[in-house]
C-alpha cells in the first residue's frame, strides 16, 4: 500500500471514525442571522458546493420548491464512498466542466430509493432500486431525477477499471441489474463496504479496491455484449507498435495507425472504445512512466525536469499541472515521499 491516500482519502482519525461525515453539515453557507431560513438560491449554492467537494464540477437545476440535498461520506475525510439524497432535479457535466476539472474517475452509482435516468455517450437508461450504472468523468454526463431519491455513490480512478474492462466506455449510460446473481453479488460487497467504512477508514477501503472492480466487471460482463475480438487484436497490435516509441516527443499516432490499416477515423473509435482519445492515451502512458522514474533509485540523481523531457513533454508548466491533475500532487513530493 502507498502512504499516499487516493481520491481525496485523508488518514482515518480514530476519534471520528465511527462518525460518518455529512457534507451538507459542513459546507452549508451561514446565513446572516440566526433563525434565519436559507434562501433557495443558498440552498443551491451549498448543493453544489457538496457537489464539487466529493465529485466533481458540474451543475444542477431543479424547478422543486420544496428542495433539499445531502451528500453523506460513509467515512470521515475519504469521498470513495458516500450517498447522496436529494429531490427532482437534473445535473449535468459539460465539456467546460471537464476542461477546467479534468479528474479521471468512474463513478458506480446504486440506486437505494426511487429512481433515476443516467445519459453518457448517447445512451440513457432508467435506474430502479437494486441497479447501478456507470459514467466517467472525462466526458459529458447528465443524471435527472423526478422525485426523491437516493444513491450510493462509489469512486474508482478509470485507469484502473479500464484495465479489467476495456472498452468500458461502451457501457456508460446503461443499466445494470444488481438484484439477483453476478449482480446482486457485487452491489452487495459494494454496501457492506459502506456499512463498514466507518471503521475500515480510507486505507481499508483502498485494499478492497481489486476485489469490488473484479466483482463489478464480472457482474458487468456477465450483462453486456462481448466486444468485437477483432478489435482488441488490433487495439493489441497498435499498442505494441506505439509503446516503443513513447519517448519519442515528434510520435505521430496517425501514421502508425495507417501503417496498421487504420484510418484517422478508425484509431479515433479504436481508443474510443477503450475509454479514452489518442492523445489522452499517450499523455497517460507518458505520465506513469514519468511517476514511475521519479520514484525509482537509479533515476534519483536526474532531475525532475530531465525525466520529464525524456519522457517526450516539453512544456513544464503543462507537465506539472496535468501530472497534478492525475496523481494529486506534484511529481516532487512523489519522489520525497
Amino acid at each position: 500500500m502507498a502512504s499516499a491516500p487516493r481520491l481525496g482519502c485523508a488518514p482515518r482519525d480514530s476519534s471520528t471514525c465511527a462518525k460518518r461525515q455529512k457534507v451538507h453539515n459542513r459546507e452549508a453557507p451561514p446565513t446572516k442571522k440566526a433563525g434565519v431560513v436559507p434562501t433557495l438560491k443558498a440552498k443551491w449554492e451549498a448543493w453544489r458546493e457538496q457537489l464539487w467537494a466529493t465529485y466533481v464540477r458540474l451543475e444542477s437545476a431543479s424547478d422543486s420548491c420544496d428542495f433539499y440535498g445531502e451528500v453523506d461520506w460513509a467515512t470521515p475525510g475519504c469521498n470513495r464512498l458516500s450517498t447522496v439524497r436529494s429531490t427532482s432535479q437534473v445535473t449535468e457535466r459539460t465539456f467546460s466542466h471537464v476542461r477546467s476539472d479534468p479528474r479521471e474517475l468512474v463513478l458506480v452509482a446504486i440506486q437505494t430509493s426511487g429512481h433515476g435516468f443516467i445519459e453518457q455517450n448517447g445512451r440513457s437508461a432508467r435506474l430502479e432500486v437494486g441497479d447501478f450504472g456507470l459514467y466517467d468523468t472525462t466526458r459529458p454526463y447528465r443524471l435527472s431525477f423526478d422525485g426523491p431519491f437516493e444513491e450510493l455513490i462509489f469512486l474508482l480512478p478509470l485507469q484502473d477499471l479500464n484495465r479489467r474492462l476495456p472498452g468500458f466506455t461502451r457501457l456508460t449510460g446503461r443499466r445494470f441489474d444488481g438484484r439477483g446473481g453476478a449482480g446482486a453479488v457485487a452491489r452487495g460487497f459494494v454496501e457492506n463496504l459502506a456499512a463498514c467504512a466507518p471503521t475500515l477508514g480510507s486505507a481499508g477501503i483502498a485494499n478492497f479496491d481489486a476485489a469490488a472492480i473484479e466483482m463489478l466487471a464480472t457482474a458487468i460482463e456477465l450483462q453486456s455484449e462481448p466486444a468485437d475480438p477483432g478489435d482488441r487484436q488490433r487495439w493489441e497490435r497498435l499498442v505494441a507498435r506505439i509503446l516503443p516509441k513513447l519517448r519519442d516527443p515528434e510520435i505521430d499516432l496517425q501514421a502508425i495507425g495507417r501503417q496498421q490499416g487504420l484510418s484517422p477515423r478508425s484509431l479515433q473509435r479504436l481508443f474510443q472504445a477503450h475509454g479514452t482519445t489518442p492523445t489522452r492515451w499517450l499523455q497517460e502512458r507518458r505520465l506513469e512512466g514519468v511517476a514511475k522514474d521519479v520514484q525509482t533509485r537509479k533515476f534519483s540523481s536526474r532531475s525532475i525536469t530531465e525525466i520529464a523531457f525524456s519522457w517526450g513533454f516539453n512544456d513544464l508548466s503543462h507537465f506539472h499541472r496535468i501530472f497534478h491533475a492525475k496523481f494529486g500532487r506534484p511529481p516532487r513530493e512523489m519522489r520525497s515521499g
